[in-house]
């Protein structure tokens, strides 16, 4: 089973085998009454026959195993937030079969819909520290912030003229004494 589809983490799954598509067909059989996870697996493997990229074959997998019920967060907590979008889209989309054709494995049209995984969305948000994502600072905000470190930094450079002024004097006298 975790050779086609390790569920044991998030990178374990993304690394699993997108391109073995069965066993055999007494196999194929077994795993369809007792094993209908590996089954789907091998059903999304498939897909390679009827043009379903390895990107597509992944993205499927991470739908239908990953993010299920409570999934583990950790792999988002620091992610970039503008790859953020794409993982939620992700998240929330399903995928609807058309013309599938009975007893063929990865057959028929996938199409990516808008689902309805609001609870993964929710886990996601929730759980990762992502502020950016709904405290957009203003264009005034911006302008006060860099209007402080202005400040700041003709500060500092108003006690550095200073410091100079002190160095320069004491090396004068140090020149007049010698």
């Amino acid at each position: 089973l975790n050779l086609v589809c390790d569920k044991s983490s998030f990178d374990s799954l993304c690394r699993s085998n997108h391109r073995l598509q069965s066993l055999g067909i007494l196999t194929m059989r077994m795993l369809d009454l007792y094993f209908p996870t590996l089954k789907n697996a091998f059903d999304i493997n498939a897909r390679t026959k009827y043009g379903a990229s390895n990107t597509k074959r992944l993205r499927s997998k991470l739908r239908a195993f990953y993010f299920q019920g409570e999934f583990d967060v950790y792999p988002f907590i620091r992610m970039n937030v503008k790859l953020m979008p794409y993982v939620l889209e992700l998240l929330t989309k399903t995928e609807v079969c058309i013309g599938k054709e009975k007893g063929r494995l990865g057959s028929g049209t996938y199409y990516e819909v808008c689902g309805d995984n609001l609870n993964g969305m929710y886990r996601l948000i929730r759980n990762c520290h992502l502020p950016e994502l709904f405290s957009f600072t203003s264009l005034e905000s911006k302008l006060r912030q860099q209007e402080v470190k202005i400040e700041q930094l003709e500060a500092d450079n108003a006690f550095l003229k200073d410091k100079v002024d002190q160095l320069t004097m004491e090396n004068k006298e140090l020149r007049i004494l010698a």
